[in-house]
């Protein structure tokens, strides 16, 4: 076993110090240990209910792609995505009309109607 040798010092100096406390104590600290390990346990068998192989690895929380990937990429989705629609939204319909009308066919005479040059100025300075 690789077990870390620091580790075995440490359970061996609490094995040790167990000795010195009150019978109470330990019985106490067991119980918590054994509440513990039972939680530890219902939790191990709640994730593998229901899950196959592959799903509970990508289902936990702790998977790298899910941590490091997935979180910016949705945001960076959701970011384009916004954007993309706002200038859809904000695609200024006059710019169209007017494209359609000075591409249409005018008769000569609103040429000549000086209400449509000083509309047609503005436009033509952008």
């Amino acid at each position: 076993m690789n077990e870390n040798p620091s580790g075995a010092r440490i359970a061996r100096y609490l094995d040790d110090s167990v000795a010195d406390l009150e019978p109470r104590i330990v019985r106490r600290l067991e119980a918590a240990r054994e509440r513990a390990l039972d939680r530890v346990r219902e939790r191990a068998a709640a994730t593998s209910v229901g899950t196959s192989g592959g799903a509970a690895r990508l289902a936990g929380p702790s998977h790298p792609f899910l941590q490091r990937l997935a979180l910016p990429m949705a945001a960076l989705v959701i970011g384009v995505l916004g954007m993309y629609l706002w200038q859809q939204h904000n695609a200024a319909p006059a710019e169209s009309d007017e494209i359609e009308l000075l591409a249409d066919e005018l008769p000569v005479h609103a040429y000549l109607d000086k209400g449509f040059q000083q509309w047609l100025t503005p436009s033509l300075q952008r």
